[in-house]
Order: structure tokens, then C-alpha cells, then sequence
């Protein structure tokens, strides 16, 4: 990462099993990855584990997600950068003194946010200054080879790549598939389960097609194949966990992998999104539940070949300067300098 030597200190609590994580999303290049022992409701003995071992690996900065690592790492006199996605509202009162302490530590280098709102959130509250920045998420660069059994289907290829959590939008896609019965939607992702069930609502409709799980190197060609993207969020977006609402804070990975990849996007018109996406310049913005402004949109750009290119070339250039992760780390590394 722009030049310096990275070791990735990781848990052993993980659902999923990847023999190699290189492949399974496509990085090019590696990096050290040491997994270390989780134990149930000891999550602060994996901190302090990691801690130290990034002591041992002599770190010049520790660049993280946990608090508690965050925390530990400053007091064994390590510089740290904490990257924030949620407030902490609803966190461990024990994390929140932890935090408080941290960001008055001299270890402490700086928070990153990744949306505006969020940096609103944290300046309001802790009055950190200079050492609060917000860094929107970002993505690598979308290179696939279409898949040629879905550029065969009839109408536009329209494509959804994500989750089916509650407030993603596949009820919206579903919809929108109804209304526009010339082209085949397309939904990349989501468990089984949801997938399942997903399915069995949507036996009388054929132009939705459900392709699962894929590996994250494989959305790239996905993607190649699609002639529109959405990013269909709602009003009120639930994570993996099903409680919190993500709706003002997120950064959705899609965005960024949907400017990348050279397509149109059409995508909730959320202030938390209008940080990044113009309408009518690197995306066209819908109301979250107007299934009706969706697909006027859609027939929009398939009459529109200038749109649909202005909308590519905006979004690609935003993204080369702004929101890959080269650009990313260069921002967020410079700033420690």
C-alpha cells in the first residue's frame, strides 16, 4: 500500500472459510495476514493479542476498525489512525471510555469517517478538530469479461450487486421488474436463505434472475455484463445484524465498484448519498419508493446513449481521483505526514 510493508492481524471468528483470501477477492497484490485466537465474550484479549504482535512487528502506524485494539495499541506507544462506519451510540460503555481515551492519548493520530454526516456526528460530540477526516469507502478497478449467458437475455441487462437485508431494495427491484417487463433485472448476492425465499415470491415473474454468492473476484465480470446498475436503498437500511439503521452513515462498496466498472447507475436520491453522486452528472438519483420515477429512468437512458456516456465518464473520473483505494490510502496517508 503505496509503498509501505502491511501485516493484517485478523480473528479466527469467522463464519466463512477462504483457503486463499488473495483469490477469493481478486488482489493482486499480498500482504503479511496473521490470525490470531477469538474466544467468546473475550473479544478484549484478541485486542491486546494484536496489539502486541503489531508492537513485535515494529508498526509505524496501526490502521484500524477496533477501538479496543485501537486502545491497547496506543498505550504500547504505537501511532493510530481509527477508521469509524457507525456512531457510537450503541456501543459498550466500556468501549465508549476506551474511545474517549484514545482520542486523548498522544498515540492518537486521527479518526476517519466515511461519509460527512458521520464526521457531523463525531465533531459534535468530541471536538477532535484536524484529527477528523472523512474518507468515503472506495473500491479497485472493475476489469471483467462479460458472462455471455446473461448478455443473451431479452432488453437491457439490469444489474444489483449486494445484500437482501431489509431496506437493500430487492422489494423495489421486484417491482420495478413489473413495471419494466422488456428487460431482465439481474441479482447478484445475498445467503442462501434469502435467496430462497426471495425466489418462491417471484416464481410468476421471469425477467428477475437470482445468480446468489458469488466470490468477490468474480463480481467484476458481473458487472461487465450489465448494461444499467442500481443501488435501490431505502429510506431505513438494516446490516447483517438486523437492529441499527444505516441509512445516514453508510458508504455503500457498490457505489464505488459500480463507477468503476463503466455503467450507468441509477440509485436512491439519499442526502448520504448525494455526497458522492450528482444526479444527471455521475448517476441518476430516484426516490427511494417511487417504483414509477425508476423505471422512467431506465427507459431514459436506453433512449439516451450521450446520457448514458456523460454519466460513465463523470463517474469514472470521480472515481480515479477520488475513491479507488490508491487514492484512498494516498489521502489518508499523506495526512499522517
Amino acid at each position: 500500500m503505496q509503498g509501505h510493508s502491511v501485516k493484517l492481524f485478523c480473528s479466527t471468528n469467522t463464519s466463512q472459510t477462504v483457503t486463499d483470501v488473495f483469490d477469493y477477492y481478486g488482489l493482486s497484490s499480498e500482504f503479511g495476514i496473521e490470525r490470531l485466537p477469538w474466544k467468546p465474550l473475550k473479544g478484549y484479549q484478541f485486542s491486546v493479542l494484536a496489539a502486541l504482535k503489531a508492537r513485535r512487528f515494529d508498526a509505524d502506524i496501526i490502521y484500524a476498525r477496533s477501538i479496543a485494539g485501537s486502545y491497547f495499541s496506543a498505550l504500547l506507544g504505537l501511532d493510530v489512525i481509527l477508521e469509524a462506519h457507525v456512531p457510537l451510540d450503541d456501543r459498550h460503555p466500556i468501549t465508549d471510555r476506551m474511545f474517549t481515551s484514545l482520542i486523548q492519548h498522544s498515540n492518537f493520530v486521527s479518526l476517519v469517517v466515511i461519509t460527512d454526516s458521520l464526521r457531523s456526528y463525531y465533531d459534535d460530540r468530541y471536538e477532535l478538530g484536524d484529527k477528523l477526516q472523512v474518507a468515503h469507502d472506495a473500491a479497485t478497478r472493475q476489469d471483467g469479461t462479460p458472462i455471455e449467458e446473461i448478455q443473451q437475455r431479452a432488453g437491457q441487462q439490469v444489474g444489483y450487486v449486494g445484500h437482501l437485508y431489509e431496506g437493500k431494495g430487492i422489494e423495489l427491484i421486484i417491482e420495478l421488474a413489473t413495471e419494466v417487463p422488456e428487460d431482465t433485472f439481474h441479482v447478484v448476492g445475498g445467503t442462501k436463505e434469502d435467496v430462497n425465499y426471495w425466489k418462491t415470491q417471484t416464481t410468476d415473474i421471469e425477467n428477475v434472475v437470482f445468480h446468489g454468492h458469488v466470490p468477490p473476484a468474480n463480481v467484476e465480470d458481473y458487472l461487465a455484463s450489465f448494461d444499467t446498475v442500481l443501488a435501490p436503498y431505502q429510506t431505513t437500511v438494516k446490516g447483517a445484524g438486523g437492529d441499527a439503521d444505516l441509512s445516514r452513515w453508510m458508504s455503500p462498496l457498490k457505489i464505488f465498484e459500480y463507477m468503476s466498472a463503466g455503467k450507468p447507475i441509477v440509485c436512491s436520491d439519499l442526502p448520504v448519498l448525494r455526497e458522492v453522486l450528482v444526479d444527471g452528472e455521475n448517476a441518476l438519483l430516484c426516490a427511494p419508493e417511487n417504483v414509477s420515477e425508476w423505471a422512467a429512468a431506465l427507459r431514459t437512458l436506453r433512449a439516451d446513449s450521450q446520457l448514458q456516456e456523460t454519466l460513465i465518464q463523470n463517474a469514472q473520473s470521480d472515481f480515479e481521483t477520488q475513491y479507488s483505494y490508491s487514492a484512498r490510502s494516498k489521502f489518508i496517508l499523506d495526512s499522517y505526514k
